[in-house]
């Protein structure tokens, strides 16, 4: 009789990463780089992003040098929400290495941390406060994680000693969803037929599970009413690579890549066009619900201050009805390019009638309130220019009085002009 075969053991991070990896951090991500880095379908990929490599003037040999020499990448998150990032590297590539972590973060100047070879710390404000590398580690993150990694440990149950990776596995990972209200967990499997990313979240609460369920199906439609290349089948197939089922308050979603390893390569590259696209295209949303927030607000505070009744010195009440729009100045005076703004409140001063401001945080556009001539109407008005470019959006609300039924009506369209810029 032949003996049954044994399973293929599973891979697990190496020692070093397991020594520098925090005993208490509260979610991992773990990725076996060097394995991936073998299999066929990241030498397609490789071969494929070889033109876009060689278009990178500056970070061309830093990104080369990166990608080749990482042998495994472990993320550790904690409560903080501060990530240390722990990268295990080709000695040999060290030399390499060091110039570009020293540029990494433009202001950086060196540090030192026990254990290390380099070290540098960002500058002021900086989410990274400290990038060190040598022996083969290199750890990017808060101050004393990083020199915690560098003093190393005695191995223990930390979240990436259980990360176990099974046949054609070559990552991993397991974080909590910020606010306590579940986890999300999955792995990275390559072939030479498919690739898979698989997740599965498990929530505490089922209406969250059911929004993320929405928000997947936007997404889907929203991808496809994005105009199509002219290679609208190879479209279709990538975005036919996505799954997603929820069961009461657990969802599980995958993207699956099937095909020759050339095939799953240039699917990946339209996956990403698609993805930077969507990301972009979200981004600039965010930003325009700036505006339109904002609008909205303005104008509610004008019909408030209209409805106000004003007493003058001696007592005698204003009526409504002899009451005029007026207008308010634009703030910040110039409109922001590209970038947010932060005003003060005394930028804000001549708009204290509507009680209005927005000095508590920085914003992207700039705010005014346009009266007619005749003080029967006025258009709220929200210039930007989000690409920085030197040309500007317009974003505008109408409020119009009613002198029939005594009111100010705010006209519930918001009238765009080249919402892009």
């Amino acid at each position: 009789m032949k003996p049954l075969p044994l399973p293929k053991a599973k891979r697990g991070p190496s020692k070093q990463l397991l020594e520098s990896f925090p005993l208490a951090a509260e979610g991992v991500v773990y990725v076996d780089a060097e394995g991936l880095y073998a299999t066929p379908v990241a030498a397609a990929i490789a071969k494929a992003s070889a033109p876009l490599l060689a278009a990178m003037e500056g970070d061309r040999a830093c990104a080369t040098t990166v990608v080749s020499s990482t042998k495994e990448l472990a993320v550790a998150t904690a409560g903080d929400g501060k990530p240390l990032f722990l990268v295990r590297y080709d000695p040999a590539a060290e030399g390499a290495l060091v110039p570009c972590v020293a540029v990494w973060k433009r202001d950086t100047k060196p540090t030192t941390v026990d254990g290390a070879r380099s070290a540098f710390e960002g500058g002021a404000g900086r989410d990274v406060e400290v990038a060190a590398l040598g022996s083969g580690l290199l750890a990017i993150g808060p101050n004393a994680a990083v020199h915690a990694a560098f003093g190393g440990h005695t191995v223990g149950r930390s979240k990436l000693s259980q990360v176990a990776l099974g046949e054609d596995e070559y990552g991993a990972f397991d974080v909590p969803i910020p606010n306590g209200t579940g986890r999300v967990s999955g792995g990275l499997v390559v072939t030479k037929e498919r690739s898979t990313l698989a997740v599965r979240a498990a929530l505490k609460d089922p209406e969250d599970a059911a929004g993320l369920e929405q928000m997947f199906q936007r997404g889907r439609s929203a991808w496809r009413d994005q105009p199509k290349a002219p290679e609208a089948q190879l479209f279709d197939r990538v975005l036919t690579g996505f799954t997603f089922e929820r069961k009461g308050a657990t969802v599980q979603a995958a993207y699956q890549l099937a095909g020759s390893p050339e095939e799953q390569a240039r699917d990946l590259a339209t996956t990403a066009t698609l993805a930077i696209h969507g990301v972009r295209r979200y981004i600039a949303n965010a930003k325009r619900a700036e505006a339109k927030n904002a609008l909205g607000r303005i104008a509610r505070s004008i019909v408030a201050e209209w409805e106000r009744e004003e007493v003058d010195a001696k007592g005698k009440v204003t009526p409504r009805r002899s009451k005029k729009l007026a207008s308010f100045p634009p703030v910040p005076k110039a409109v922001p390019r590209g970038e947010k703004v932060q005003t003060s409140p005394e930028d804000w001063k001549d708009w204290a009638r509507l009680h209005f401001e927005m000095s508590s945080a920085p914003q992207y556009f700039q705010y005014e309130v346009r009266a007619a001539k005749d003080g029967e109407s006025a258009d709220v008005l929200a210039r930007g220019d989000l690409n920085g470019d030197g040309k500007t959006s317009l974003f505008k609300v109408t409020v119009k009085l009613d002198r029939k039924n005594d009111a100010l009506v705010i006209v519930p369209k918001v009238e765009e002009t080249d919402p892009d810029e």
